[in-house]
């Protein structure tokens, strides 16, 4: 962890979590624990079986996968170095971003994670399963001051490999931002053209895919997806595909059920084609899992979720989409976002955060205090002008597996 522009500690995380799902008469209990003794596992294995045949034990007449075939082998998810990275060397990673800050006379916080993460699956049907990927995180924030009102500048990245993170170039992007947005102004109330980031993109797009295409919005009919596949909820611009298999993400190519993450097609050109299902949901719908169950995460009450989710491309720079705007916003990231206004609209509200800027005559004028917004989603990604060629991965907040790929929009 980093704050006033030095490390200020490190840690070594080992950790092993245990999920036991049980199924008893067709109802399934759940509990999860980090006691690997023998008798801790006996106790979760108990308690799981109690829940399933308590009140609190869900129906789940869909039962367990049985032996399957193997899960095709995903490229680049595992890298050695990134796996044995030590301590030192993330410091000496590091070591850019906080001369830069410092040269410039700035305060820099955020972190960097490295490490290695393992999946095993086996149930009582027959199925086992394995998977073993890297992954390495980097976030920085450089600061003016600890005042309220002084600007601040986001960068970060995530790759399965630490050699495809630039460390100086993510310092240079939070600096500059700090240095572009001095003494930032207030904005009067209005609609705006914005330029958002990854990170904001991301943000909303985690909020689309969990109030849109969770198995539990569409079954009760709060998802904007409801009843309208095969129809246009957004503009042309838009497409949206959630791909476990996909190694520019996050590779994960099995769900927490043991199924292949099946690659999912969610909106083809603003259409809506598909929902993703969890075992549970796919027999109620009277279909096959996609791979998309997220059983022991912090939001499992809401059954399938995309987790891995890729928004297609563009054709443009982020130079050239400045060109294009004679008067707007440009955005880092989001805050505080609240997707659950009205979802079948999509109307989210949110705080701008680390980098917000009034963009006139297609450059970036000065920065701008911190703006809420207020509006439908699908009705913002209708009026999509243009989409950057180059894409970034952004973790999401609520699993470790999980990860957003987007462009500048």
């Amino acid at each position: 962890r980093l704050a006033n522009a030095e490390v200020i500690q490190d840690s070594l995380i080992h950790d092993t979590v245990v999920i036991v799902r049980a199924v008893v008469d067709d109802r399934l209990g759940v509990v999860q624990t980090n006691d690997l003794t023998t008798g801790g596992l006996a106790r979760a294995r108990d308690s799981a079986i109690e829940v399933a045949r308590s009140a609190a034990g869900k129906a789940f007449p869909s039962g367990f996968l049985g032996t399957a075939e193997p899960i095709a082998t995903v490229p680049n998810a595992f890298d050695e170095r990134t796996s044995e990275l030590t301590s030192k060397e993330r410091q000496d990673h590091l070591m850019a971003t906080l001369v830069r800050a410092r040269k410039a006379d700035l305060l820099m916080a955020g972190n960097c994670h490295s490490g290695s993460y393992e999946t095993a699956i086996w149930n009582t049907e027959g199925l086992t399963r394995y998977f073993s990927n890297t992954r390495a995180e980097v976030n920085l924030t450089a600061l003016e001051g600890l005042l309220p009102g002084q600007p601040t500048g986001y960068a970060g990245d995530l790759s399965t490999t630490i050699s495809d993170i630039d460390f100086a170039a993510l310092s240079e992007t939070a600096v500059q931002k700090v240095l572009d947005g001095r003494h930032p102004i207030e904005l009067s109330p209005g609609t705006y053209d914005v330029i958002l980031e990854p990170p904001a993109v991301a943000e909303l797009l985690e909020w689309l895919g969990y109030i849109g295409f969770s198995s539990r919005s569409v079954e009760e009919k709060t998802s904007f997806t409801a009843d309208r596949l095969n129809e246009r909820v957004t503009g042309e611009a838009v497409s949206l595909v959630d791909d476990g298999g996909d190694p520019h993400g996050l590779p994960v190519p099995f769900d927490a059920e043991g199924t292949p993450k099946a690659r999912t097609v969610l909106i083809d050109k603003g259409v809506v084609r598909n929902y993703v299902y969890d075992r549970e949901h796919g027999h109620k719908a009277g279909c096959a899992s996609t791979g998309h169950a997220v059983h022991g995460e912090i939001i499992s009450e809401d059954g399938a979720l995309p987790t891995n989710l890729f928004m297609a491309a563009g054709d443009d720079t982020s130079g050239s989409l400045l060109d294009q705007m004679e008067k707007g916003l440009w955005i880092t990231r989001l805050h505080y976002v609240n997707g659950m206004i009205e979802p079948r609209r999509a109307v989210m509200t949110g705080l701008t955060r680390d980098g917000t800027f009034l963009i006139e005559n297609g450059k970036i004028a000065r920065g701008v205090q911190t703006l809420r917004f207020t509006d439908s989603i699908l009705e913002a990604f209708e009026r999509i002008a243009g989409l950057t060629a180059g894409r970034r991965t952004i973790p999401t907040w609520w699993s470790e597996s999980g990860a957003i790929t987007a462009p500048t929009v």
